[in-house]
């Protein structure tokens, strides 16, 4: 067993023997690293919760309508998205089915068809993050706003790192843990 302290004990159950390589220059920015919900993108929600429980055992799905607006790469925009979350462990598995509007979703339907959408990162400053992930080329593309105020925001962070992020602000996540709390889970 390792006693290198840089890697984690579930590499190293599995990998006991294996060499610890290090590049010479790790770069390192801010830490965005409360990862709260990934989210897959679905044709069929019924079918995609079926199958999710036979396979997992994952239930119950919380299934809604959203109807409403928001920001898509600088364009108001009117979307209907079918919505279902399930808790497990500590991440929230979100599924999305487009019904109806231009929307992120539809376009990653377009090309590159369902599956993995986004990761979603809780953000204790929405502007600080979003003009540091801008720094690093990983702009916003979808946002909604109650009152001028960001609630969450898309990144095309896909184009640099393969995949999507969400932010959404900790003062919202912190409404919604309250309210996962007082529906007992």
């Amino acid at each position: 067993m390792h006693n290198d302290k840089s890697i984690p004990s579930s590499v190293a159950a599995f990998f006991p023997d294996a060499q610890v390589v290090h590049p010479k220059s790790i770069k390192s920015g801010k830490a965005l690293d409360k990862i709260d919900q990934i989210a897959f993108l679905v044709p069929d929600m019924d079918a995609a919760i079926d199958k999710l429980g036979l396979l997992f055992g994952w239930r119950p799905f919380y299934v809604v309508l959203v109807e409403n607006e928001a920001i898509y790469r600088g364009v108001p925009t009117k979307y209907k998205l079918k919505l279902a979350f399930c808790q497990v462990g500590a991440l929230e598995i979100e599924l999305q089915q487009v019904v109806e509007g231009e929307t992120p979703h539809r376009e990653q339907l377009e090309t590159s068809g369902p599956g993995f959408f986004h990761m979603r990162l809780i953000s204790e400053d929405m502007n600080d993050d979003l003009s540091h992930l801008k720094a690093q080329g990983v702009n916003r593309i979808w946002e909604y706003q109650v009152d001028g105020q960001v609630l969450n925001s898309y990144t095309d962070s896909q184009l640099t790192v393969g995949f999507r992020t969400e932010l959404i602000a900790a003062r919202d996540q912190v409404a919604i843990m309250k309210a996962k709390e007082a529906e007992g889970f």
